[in-house]
């Protein structure tokens, strides 16, 4: 409820500028992606002006670990306004940088998934196979997504 004095605040501590010095601009991220998620509370919108800020901030370089996650949810977003180019533009430009290790699984999976939408095989077999590589032994939680990871592995491994 309090989202749009807290986005104010962060507005007034930081520029929206990736260059500030000693990794401040973590808030810039931080704001435009409480904006975004703010914006897609609402239902996904085909057109999203706090999609663009984020997504656009978030290509001007690699964040500081914690902010990764800002990549995942940019991806998730544009695939389901329909945008599979930018989804997967998105966690390929995330996989450029080493993912903090518990949120590698989760990072090739939807890279191997969107990779496979953008028709792009090869990395969609090797997203997946590291993925399978990580969740050798998943907990029972784990163990629907990791079948289905199996079969999608399986249907591509058979084109």
């Amino acid at each position: 409820s309090g989202y749009r004095r807290a986005i104010d605040r962060l507005d007034a501590l930081v520029p929206d500028d990736w260059q500030v010095i000693n990794g401040v601009y973590q808030f810039a991220v931080c704001q435009r992606l409480l904006e975004a998620m703010v914006e897609w509370s609402a239902g996904a919108p085909t057109r999203s002006p706090a999609l663009e800020r984020l997504d656009s901030l978030m290509q001007r370089g690699p964040p500081e670990r914690p902010l990764q996650l800002a990549n995942l949810a940019i991806a998730r977003w544009r695939r389901e306004q329909g945008n599979t180019e930018r989804a997967y533009a998105a966690i390929r430009r995330q996989m450029q940088f080493a993912a903090m290790i518990d949120l590698r699984p989760a990072f090739f999976r939807a890279e191997g998934r969107l990779a496979a939408l953008a028709g792009d095989t090869a990395n969609a077999i090797r997203a997946y196979r590291y993925y399978l590589n990580v969740r050798d032994d998943p907990d029972p939680a784990l163990q629907p997504v990791v079948d289905s990871v199996r079969a999608e592995l399986a249907a591509l491994v058979a084109r």
